[in-house]
């Protein structure tokens, strides 16, 4: 096995590299200690600490959770897989706008995308201006397009916004 933990130990409210989460205004959540180790080697000059709860199926505890909400953005990078990404949405809905979830390649994990030649820094970089709204197009918005625009328009921009909320669009 990748990881072995003492017999009838609970691995909910531990962290790899959870120190870190108050010396950093930013922080990269992945989902295994390795691709926390490359992420930490890469975004530490940013500003920036990378911190993993282990695999996608350990729930932080409410203490961790409140020290995850003073950070002033959070970056989900969990793998493509349907636990990743579970865990991903269960942490958005926790933590609120702070939380932005970033989309690896399918069957990838970090450690993949980045010995792939993928660059890090420039995925995170283009996670704050993702034009697209995670919980639907809002109301205000919503509106100006029917009242603006042809009828038509306003189910497009809602396709076009769940699609690229769910990876289907780049």
């Amino acid at each position: 096995p990748k990881y072995l933990n003492l017999a009838g130990s609970q691995g909910r409210g531990a962290i790899f590299n959870g120190d870190a989460i108050g010396e950093h205004t930013a922080i990269l959540i992945t989902e295994g200690g390795f691709d926390t180790a490359l992420a930490g080697q890469i975004v530490q000059q940013h500003d920036m600490s990378a911190v993993s709860f282990g695999s996608a199926s350990m729930q932080p505890d409410a203490r961790l959770l409140d020290r995850l909400r003073h950070a002033e953005r959070v970056y989900l990078l969990l793998d493509a897989d349907e636990a990743g990404q579970q865990q991903a949405r269960y942490l958005q809905d926790q933590l609120g706008e702070r939380a932005v979830a970033l989309r690896l390649p399918d069957g990838q994990d970090l450690t993949d995308f980045v010995m792939g030649g993928g660059d890090l820094l420039r995925l995170l970089s283009m996670a704050d201006s993702q034009p697209w709204w995670r919980d639907g197009v809002p109301d205000h918005t919503r509106s100006a397009l029917l009242n603006y625009f042809q009828p038509s328009t306003a189910p497009v921009i809602e396709l076009v916004n769940e699609a690229v909320r769910k990876g289907a669009l780049n």
